[in-house]
């Protein structure tokens, strides 16, 4: 009995499929579209160094609070939620690597409320158990 085997379109198709989907799920480190990184210390960080710092203080204060004892934190980066769109404020996920390989991830939000206030970090989702590990950014 002679082994199946798809035809040059059905290959074809399922590339081109294959393709479209990582197009359409690629998100740049630079912070140029939806998912890339918001906050990478410089003074253009598109959310600015007050609000950038208020996403990694509540990371931290969580972290802290949810797993008392943990190990160090090797670095915290924060990314735009390509899910979340209003135009007074922002959605973010803010990732805390620890120095065991592991990573926790917060889902959180901010509303500008005025100018003096600026943009109060809030969590928008309850936060993530630790990963396995992986690999560097």
């Amino acid at each position: 009995m002679k082994a199946w085997l798809p035809s040059i379109r059905i290959v074809r198709l399922a590339l081109a499929a294959a393709m479209l989907a990582a197009a359409c799920t690629a998100t740049t480190i630079e912070r140029r579209g939806p998912g890339g990184r918001a906050c990478i210390g410089r003074a253009d960080d598109p959310l600015g160094e007050q609000t950038c710092g208020r996403f990694i203080d509540l990371a931290r204060r969580q972290l802290d609070m949810t797993q008392p004892g943990h190990v160090a934190i090797h670095g915290i980066e924060v990314y735009l939620d390509p899910s979340f769109y209003d135009p007074g404020g922002h959605g973010v996920f803010v990732v805390a690597r620890l120095d065991d390989g592991t990573a926790v991830t917060y889902r959180m939000s901010c509303e500008v409320i005025s100018p003096e206030v600026g943009c109060p970090a809030q969590l928008r989702t309850p936060p993530k158990a630790a990963s396995a590990p992986i690999g560097s950014p």
